[in-house]
């Protein structure tokens, strides 16, 4: 099975992040997927190079600069993602930090009939805006949500979709295109809307909290193949939950296991919760 993240992948003094970096990883090295991640870049060698550490397939796309951000400061863009390759892959994730992604190319992600495409919508609701990260309404949101499967969004990310942060106004996108919402709020875990205006909650394993880094990128990753593979809704939203829960323990990289590992907190999650 194929999977393919899009959106640039940040660099910094520390290494790499961003959600296209932790959603292709968790694709290969929790759910051991075919996994390939789209990106700007003006050093595709070293991008390469990282992610082969972690069996991922770097497609770049040149560029002056690389995606530098330092706290709330962009130091250097490279722009958007404007045109992609040819690629047919079971799931396209949509994965962008801020805002670099163009709308001519959701008409072309070429799924199949039994594939999806999922969206992040973080990056869309956050922009450059004279060097600095602002969070902003994400305006022309009905051109990418009408091609949409999956959209995974937290609770301050509803509000500028929508100008609300309630339950209905979460499912109001639901008639945009998506015919998943996963809503998250953090350790309170969140809500999943589906089908015609049905919904439940997302559980939470309480755990010590180390790290967040990458927990949304994981959770929604490790959802969206589980979904492909099963089509249980509700059994892939608990072991997202549970993929989560064992990220948060060590943060970052790190805390991105092999899905055996997770099936077994899954289980125990389901047991109590199911």
């Amino acid at each position: 099975m194929k999977f393919v993240a899009i959106g640039n992948i940040i660099k910094t003094k520390e290494g790499f992040r961003g959600p296209s970096y932790f959603s292709s990883i968790t694709a290969s090295k929790m759910m051991h997927w075919d996994s390939s991640v789209i990106s700007k870049t003006m050093d595709e060698k070293t991008f390469s190079n990282e992610m082969k550490k972690f069996k991922v397939k770097f497609i770049g796309q040149k560029s002056w600069c690389n995606l530098t951000i330092e706290g709330s400061r962009v130091r250097s863009d490279p722009g958007k993602i404007m045109t992609i390759p040819e690629i047919t892959a079971d799931i396209f994730h949509i994965a962008p930090s801020i805002s670099e992604i163009d709308k001519g190319i959701m008409s072309k992600l070429n799924k199949g009939e039994e594939g999806l495409i999922s969206l992040d919508s973080e990056g869309f609701t956050k922009a450059n805006v004279d060097g600095e990260i602002k969070e902003v309404p994400w305006a022309n949101k009905e051109d990418f949500l009408k091609y949409v499967d999956i959209l995974k969004m937290n609770v301050k990310e509803l509000y500028y979709l929508t100008g609300r942060m309630t339950v209905n106004s979460a499912m109001e996108l639901l008639r945009m295109g998506p015919q998943i919402i996963l809503l998250t709020n953090e350790e309170k875990g969140g809500y999943v809307f589906y089908g015609k205006m049905k919904y439940f909650r997302i559980p939470v394993y309480e755990t010590k909290i180390k790290d967040t880094r990458g927990v949304g990128d994981v959770f929604t990753t490790a959802f969206t193949i589980r979904y492909f593979e099963t089509r249980d809704l509700k059994g892939s939203v608990y072991f997202a939950s549970a993929a989560a829960s064992l990220l948060v323990e060590k943060g970052g990289v790190k805390g991105i296991v092999d899905k055996e590992k997770v099936k077994k907190r899954y289980r125990t999650l389901r047991e109590i919760l199911f």
